[in-house]
Parts: structure tokens; sequence; C-alpha cells
């Protein structure tokens, strides 16, 4: 069970920065701190781990993240749901049924997580080579997880280690993504036709802005 510092139930973002720490102690002496800092206007959050070990003796663990959301009874055949990656230069989409088959994953990875049809929750580590992730799907809870897994370093006895992650919850939307860096851009595939879909995305979008109320007529043009 997590502690924290912090004892309202609502954290206010006004113009400036704010973050809030969790707490948590092994009866090992394992201490570990989440703190999340909010950004004003902005779907980033960025996540702090320090890891302390405050035992007489080292520690050698990965340290894991785990996002998690319930399985779609009725997935959609336009657009993709479920876990995806960016991974050696190259977006990954990993269908749910295809988990059983193969279910771990590693190599430079940018970005990781689940999406829906209109939203996506991705964690973005700092140090993005030689990581990797493990999917799970489980059946009785409904619930299918991406495990973000960052390799362990030794710990010595008085000692800490500390890991940067950026966490991007929000809207599954070009116009929105291309403002982050670590491409998270690249979220949005059309496939085949991905190379000619994403200017007219964007030329859509500025006759839409600019000229025309409606994107029938967008279209048209």
């Amino acid at each position: 069970r997590f502690t924290s510092t912090y004892s309202g139930d609502t954290l206010k973002i006004g113009n400036s920065e704010r973050s809030i720490s969790f707490f948590w102690e092994s009866p090992e002496g394992l201490v570990i701190e989440k703190q999340y800092t909010f950004i004003p206007d902005s779907y980033l959050i960025k996540l702090h781990v320090v890891v302390k070990n405050l035992s007489d003796r080292p520690v050698n663990d990965d340290l894991v993240l785990t996002m998690q959301t319930p399985t779609p009874e009725e997935r959609s055949r336009f657009s993709f749901e479920g876990p995806f990656a960016y991974i050696n230069g190259e977006l990954e989409e990993i269908d749910i049924d295809d988990i059983e088959e193969k279910s771990l994953y590693s190599g430079n990875i940018e970005w990781t997580g689940l999406c829906d049809r209109y939203f996506m929750t991705v964690v973005v580590p700092e140090e993005s080579r030689d990581t990797s992730f493990k999917l799970a799907r489980e059946p009785k809870t409904g619930m299918t997880s991406v495990n973000y897994i960052q390799p362990g370093q030794s710990i010595l006895a008085d000692m800490q280690n500390v890991y940067n992650f950026s966490l991007y919850l929000g809207p599954k939307r070009m116009s929105t993504l291309r403002h982050y860096e670590n491409n998270l851009d690249e979220a949005i595939n059309f496939g085949f036709f991905d190379i000619i879909a994403k200017p007219c995305m964007w030329l859509m979008k500025i006759f839409h802005l600019k000229s025309k109320p409606k994107y029938g007529v967008a279209i048209i043009l």
C-alpha cells in the first residue's frame, strides 16, 4: 500500500507545474517513491521513480510499470484497439487474440501502452534502449495489461536509483500528438496508405479551420 504526503482529494493545476508523491516500503527496507508532475495544458505527466535501498544487502530487480484496461467485448473493424508500441523504429500493433502466442517484446522501445478508437495511454521511457514489455490477458478479470520492464541495476545498501518517464494520457489525434516528441504521432496508422493519408488529413484540417465549416466540403476539395 502506498502512502502520500498530500491529503486532499483533488489536485488543482493552475499556471505552473504541480507534483504529488506516493511512497511504499517493503519489510526488507526497500523504499519506492513515485512522483507525478502535472503540466498545465498538456496531456503529458512526468513520472519520477526513486528506488532506495535501506537494507544491509544489494538489490538487483527489474522495474516494472503496468498499464491495464478492460478488454473490449467488441472491437472496431476499422480502428485498432489494444496494446501497441513504437519499437525499433516501427509501429507494432498487437492483436489481443495473439497475446498467448507471443507476449514478450524487446528492443529500442520509444513508447508502449494501450489504445482504443479515440484515446491512448502510453509510457515514454527516458532510456529506451535494451528494454522490453510483456503483455497479459486475464479472462477472469476481463483486463488486458502492458507491463513495461526497465532492466534492473544493482543498488548497494544505503544507495538509490532514479528512473524518469513521461506518461501520455490523451486523444489519439494526429494534430495533438505532433506537438510531442518520441514519435508519438506514429500512433496514428493508416496502413498501406499511411504515407498519403497523413498529409491529406493535415490539409483537410487546414481547410476546415481556415475556410470551410464542414469536413465534407474539405474532403471534396
